[in-house]
């Protein structure tokens, strides 16, 4: 008895890259093995029942993968892999570069939707205690070109000795720190402070509460600092550290937190 012809990597392939049926895939693939082959053996072959060989060759003939030769009986040949797959191999081609178009068109639209999104993103962070004294480090080591504070001087003070020297870094970084107390500040007059001698001093005509210390940093970040000056707290659980990104919380910062005095100072710092 005939054993049925065996060629499976060849078949999955053509059934998977040009969409042929299974007994499709089976027949042509016999036929470049195995020559020319009447219906009879080429249904024996590959296990196609003899009512569906007839329609599967009709088939292969008519997308041009097989041929009818005139004999008696009828026999059937593949045509050759480099003329009939060639066409596919086209169709193939023009795919990749419909989708190669396809995936440049959609990337231009996502890196424009993306720096729409950049500009438009808003983004908060909230930290409490010791967590909110190592990110105000944090947040103020980012700045590569300016911070400016704004508070009272001895609010200043003490946020100063909790930093544990970031602004002198900073300073040392080339980065330019700027100081702005509410008048009047007797900062001259001050024996616990040097600010003067270390960054960019300024006295101005603004009100501001005295646990509030507003921050910008390159023009980009924001934070609100408040520092609990109850004498039971412990110093590393005075900071509630209030940090944001995005012209829009910088306006709402602005109306829930902020007064008329100093809307002047704040949107200075925010801009």
């Amino acid at each position: 008895m005939m054993r049925p012809h065996k060629s499976q990597p060849q078949q999955n392939i053509l059934t998977k890259l040009l969409n042929l049926s299974d007994y499709e895939a089976r027949v042509y693939s016999f036929l470049v093995n195995e020559g020319p082959s009447s219906a009879t053996r080429i249904s024996t072959f590959c296990n196609v029942p003899r009512t569906k060989v007839y329609k599967t060759l009709e088939r292969l003939i008519e997308i041009g993968m097989v041929t009818e030769v005139p004999l008696e009986p009828k026999q059937f040949v593949a045509l050759p892999p480099n003329r009939a797959l060639k066409p596919i191999l086209e169709i193939q081609r023009a795919a990749q570069r419909n989708i190669a178009t396809l995936i440049s068109s959609l990337q231009k639209r996502y890196d424009k939707s993306k720096a729409l999104a950049e500009v438009a993103r808003e983004e908060v962070w909230i930290f409490v205690g010791n967590k909110a004294l190592s990110k105000a480090s944090n947040f103020l080591s980012r700045a590569k070109k300016n911070v400016t504070v704004l508070a009272h001087l001895e609010t200043f003070s003490k946020f100063y000795g909790f930093l544990s020297g970031t602004l002198d870094v900073l300073v040392k970084r080339d980065v330019d720190v700027e100081l702005l107390f509410p008048a009047p500040s007797n900062i001259d007059q001050n024996p616990r402070s040097n600010f003067n001698l270390l960054f960019r001093v300024k006295c101005v005509n603004i009100s501001i509460p005295t646990q509030l210390i507003l921050i910008n940093v390159d023009r980009r970040y924001s934070a609100i600092c408040m520092i609990d000056y109850s004498e039971h707290s412990s110093p590393r659980a005075q900071i509630l550290w209030f940090a944001f990104q995005g012209s829009m919380l910088h306006r709402l910062m602005e109306k829930i937190l902020l007064q008329r005095p100093i809307k002047r100072a704040y949107q200075s710092l925010a801009t």
